[in-house]
């Protein structure tokens, strides 16, 4: 029964009867000596498994590292988004769910930051959708208490909670500047009031004169 050399490994055939038994180098076990640290392919990605005394040892082909040779490229999850990591070569390929793009899928209609005034982008399908901070609002929450411009003669708009308050310029005062040396109509008879530094001046249409145009001068004969 031995003649066949049926003990593995460097086993040790002995006849038993009709039949052989195998005594076996350790680390190996079975009836023919064909198991070792090897028989459950410990090595991945290709890796090739010796004995190594009690133990196995692998050799890695490149990329790959570790007592399995079980470290790559794509060990680290490099691919953001859902991406699926692909080894390529002794590096790694990333392949992107739309609408991520970029080595690491890092790329989104997000990156460019669109949403203005502390909106929060969030991707929507294949675009982009922005979530308003209030009181602003608009598919880039672009507009605000400020968009429509309303503080008056040069005044510098400010958004304060939910509202707006207008920075005034000398002279002008009011919620929107509106009010000012000219609001109260100080040139007389059809006179036009402009504003000069914090002060009014009046143009005044003849035969008038005067600061408030509250002259009037006789017709010359």
């Amino acid at each position: 029964p031995c003649s066949s050399n049926p003990c593995k490994n460097g086993g040790t055939c002995s006849v038993e009867g009709q039949n052989f038994k195998c005594s076996c180098k350790k680390p190996f076990t079975g009836n023919t000596c064909e198991t070792g640290p090897c028989s459950s392919n410990p090595c991945k990605n290709g890796g090739t498994c010796s004995v190594d005394g009690q133990n196995f040892k692998c050799s890695c082909k490149k990329p790959f590292t570790g007592n399995m040779c079980e470290t790559g490229p794509c060990s680290s999850s490099p691919c953001q988004n859902n991406g699926k990591c692909a080894v390529e070569g002794q590096s790694f390929k990333c392949e992107c769910p739309k609408p991520y793009k970029g080595k690491n899928c890092e790329i989104s209609p997000c990156a460019s930051n669109p949403c203005q005034n502390n909106g929060k982008c969030k991707v929507d399908n294949e675009n982009f959708k922005c979530e308003c901070k209030a009181p602003y609002n608009g598919s880039l929450c672009q507009n605000g208490p400020c968009s429509s411009n309303p503080c008056q003669n040069s005044g510098v708009c400010e958004v304060v909670g939910l509202s707006f308050q207008c920075k005034c310029k000398e002279p002008f005062k009011g919620k929107n500047c509106e009010i000012g040396p000219c609001s109260s109509n100080p040139c007389q008879n059809r006179g036009t009031c402009k504003v000069v530094g914090i002060n009014f001046q009046c143009d005044c249409k003849p035969p008038y004169e005067g600061k408030q145009c509250e002259k009037g001068k006789e017709k010359m004969l």
